[in-house]
C-alpha cells in the first residue's frame, strides 16, 4: 500500500479540506469580479499574484485528487467523474492563463505568436464559479435533477405547442375575413378595405 496514496485520499475526503477548497472558489469568483470593476497596473498585478496562488492551490487540489482516486483505469477514478472533468477543464485553463501572465511581465517583452490564440482561452475563467456546484452534494442534486427533466420539460413543450396549433388553426377559421373595416378617428363611418390588402 502506497502510504502517499493514503494520505492523499484521507486529505481529499476530509471535510476540512472541502472547506478549504470552497473558500477560495468563493475568493477566486470575488476577485473575478472586483478584477472586472477596479483597474490599473499596480491593481493588475496584485490580481495576477493571487491568480497564480488560486491556481497553485486548485491545481494541487487536482493532483492529490488524481493521486488518491487514481486517473482513469480505475472504477471511481478522477476522469470518470463528469464534475471532476470540468474541475480539469478549468485547472487546465488556469494553466494556460499562467503562461499569459509569465508573457505578460517578461523582461524580454517577446511573445511567442504561435500562444497569442490561447489569450482567448482566458475567458474561461469565468467558468471558475461551476467548481463551487462540484464541491456542494445539494447542488450537484440540484443540477443534475434539472439536466434529468430536459426530456420530460421539451415533451410537455411539444404538447403546448399542438395545443396552440390547434387553437391558431380554430381561431383563423372562426375569424377569417372579420378584421378587414377600417374606422379613422372622428369619423364614425367604417370603410372596408380592399380585398387585395
Amino acid at each position: 500500500i502506497n502510504v502517499f496514496r493514503v494520505w492523499c485520499m484521507k486529505l481529499v475526503s476530509n471535510k476540512k479540506f472541502e472547506w478549504f477548497i470552497l473558500a477560495f472558489i468563493i475568493l477566486s469568483t470575488l476577485r473575478l469580479v472586483i478584477g472586472t470593476i477596479v483597474k490599473g497596473y499596480t491593481v493588475g498585478l496584485a490580481f495576477d499574484i493571487i491568480d497564480l496562488v488560486f491556481n497553485l492551490i486548485f491545481t494541487l487540489e487536482m493532483i492529490f485528487k488524481v493521486i488518491a482516486l487514481g486517473f482513469v483505469m480505475d472504477e471511481g477514478s478522477y476522469i470518470r467523474d463528469n464534475w471532476n472533468k470540468i474541475d480539469l477543464i478549468i485547472v487546465v485553463v488556469s494553466l494556460i492563463d499562467i503562461d499569459s501572465i509569465v508573457q505578460k511581465y517578461s523582461s524580454s517583452g517577446n511573445k511567442s505568436s504561435s500562444f497569442n490564440f490561447l489569450k482567448v482561452l482566458r475567458l474561461l475563467r469565468t467558468l471558475r464559479p461551476l467548481r463551487f456546484i462540484s464541491h456542494n452534494v445539494q447542488l450537484k442534486l440540484l443540477i443534475s435533477s434539472l439536466f434529468d427533466s430536459i426530456l420530460p420539460i421539451i415533451n410537455a413543450l411539444i404538447i403546448v405547442l399542438v395545443v396552440l396549433f390547434m387553437f391558431s388553426i380554430v381561431g383563423i377559421n372562426l375569424f377569417y375575413n372579420l378584421y378587414h373595416n377600417c374606422y379613422v378617428p372622428g369619423n364614425h363611418s367604417a370603410f372596408r378595405l380592399a380585398d387585395s390588402a
